[in-house]
């Protein structure tokens, strides 16, 4: 890689190296008891140029040759963006916990295994209801390499582990997944939450038109805090378009949330020691007791906002992540703090309102704005403190920087979800159309 570094100098004034040799190991058991296992080696390579002001990006593989490369990012430079920033200098970082050995050591029989405990689990319990078992093992090694001296890598795991189930005659149901960057042995009362949520969701109802409280699940709560990773993005602060651009210091929820941006999490999610353009990354507040914090920037966002990079250059897109995504301001951990409330207290609070478990639609609205207006995928209808079956043809709208003022409260504790984690969130008034 110094080789493909050396070779891009000569024909460009900066450039980077950023390469990932992953191994998985998808693994699926079937409704049918049927297990699909693959095991994939990929090593992938991109390079980040920097000639006469412009940024140019290519990604391949070294088996393409270093010239493609290297022809292809300059090539990208000639139409590419001005930049005012240099690659980063080494800056010393701190390690993360994220490497666990005992996943490292599983076979594809010890990993199919795994899932047939968990599958058959699930099966002695709910034979009738359809689901597949997913495990997925991630074993990367991350390196990156530039012209102004830094050359460094870190090994990282990461184990997912999800039951997927299906209602009858429909492509919907109820998930659980959790993902961590060590093994763990899938809780049995995920199992069992399932179960309950599938059994709760049998009977269909409808659902009136009128605000009403909502409670979201953690495996939810992810598409409205979306709103607020897009509000504190350095490029939109950039851009002067986002509503929180002179808003750093002032009230903008309830004091009930806390929102911290937290790669310092033991084996988290998506804990790092530094972002993919080489920026040590840090805990940061970016929402404190309904005080605006912290914008997050990349090396771009920083430099032309003056602030520097936060240590948020990730390769993060809307749906996934990917060498092919070009680095920009993305939290790691985005974590929701819990508060005091038991989700079932929640339940029996309510006179009459909704259990959203998963949404669909959720980039519906004007993000910036905080706007949402989102189907409920898969909910349920509440009365009188009790679920009464799964809410269909529902709709709810809104605005997080209105709604989040209205939170009646946070459950005491956090689970994983596509962002981070996240406690269920309880609104006192949000709205909500139906056809009941």
């Amino acid at each position: 890689m110094k080789e493909l570094l050396e070779k891009a100098l000569q024909k460009c004034d900066e450039a980077e190296v950023y390469i990932v040799n992953s191994k998985t190991m998808p693994l699926t058991v079937f409704n049918d008891g049927v297990i699909e296992v693959l095991e994939r080696d990929l090593i992938e390579v991109s390079l980040r140029v920097i000639k006469d002001g412009k940024l140019g990006v290519s990604v391949g593989s070294v088996s393409n040759g270093f010239d493609k490369i290297i022809n292809d990012a300059l090539t990208a430079a000639q139409f590419g963006v001005p930049v005012d920033y240099s690659f980063p200098k080494p800056i010393p970082y701190e390690n993360r916990k994220i490497y666990d050995t005992e996943l490292v050591s599983m076979t594809p029989d010890s990993f199919a295994d795994v899932a047939m405990g968990i599958f058959s689990s699930m099966k002695k319990k709910a034979p009738d209801i359809t689901i597949n078992v997913y495990l997925d093992k991630q074993i990367k090694n991350i390196r990156i390499i530039n012209s102004s001296g830094l050359d460094q890598s870190y090994d990282v795991t990461q184990y997912t582990a999800a039951i997927l189930s299906k209602f009858y005659r429909s492509k919907d149901g109820i998930n659980k997944e959790i993902c961590m960057t060590k093994f763990f042995d899938f809780p049995e009362e995920k199992i069992d939450e399932l179960i309950s949520e599938f059994r709760s969701t049998e009977t269909p109802c409808k659902v009136p038109t009128k605000s009403m409280p909502v409670i979201f699940k953690p495996s939810a709560t992810w598409s409205i805090l979306y709103r607020i990773m897009v509000g504190s993005n350095g490029e939109n602060y950039v851009k002067k378009i986002t509503p929180l651009t002179d808003k750093i210091g002032e009230q903008i929820f309830s004091d009930k949330i806390t929102v911290v941006d937290d790669p310092t999490l033991d084996y988290g999610a998506f804990s790092v020691p530094y972002d993919d353009e080489g920026i040590p990354t840090s805990k940061k507040y970016i929402v404190e007791k309904g005080i605006f914090k912290n914008f997050l920037f990349d090396l771009s966002s920083g430099a032309e906002s003056g602030k520097g990079s936060s240590g948020n250059g990730l390769r993060v897109g809307m749906w996934n992540r990917g060498i092919d995504i070009p680095a920009n301001p993305r939290p790691t951990n985005l974590v929701l703090q819990p508060g005091d409330m038991k989700y079932e207290d929640m339940v029996k609070d309510i006179k009459e309102g909704i259990l959203i478990i998963d949404v669909i639609g959720f980039h519906s609205g004007n993000m910036l704005d905080g706007e949402y207006s989102m189907n409920v995928g898969v909910g349920c209808y509440i009365k009188d403190g009790k679920i009464k079956g799964r809410a269909v043809d529902t709709m709810i709208a809104g605005n997080i920087y209105e709604d989040f003022y209205n939170v009646k409260g946070l459950e005491d504790k956090i689970e994983y979800n596509n962002l981070g984690y996240s406690p269920a969130m309880y609104f006192s008034d949000i709205s909500v159309s139906g056809t009941g």
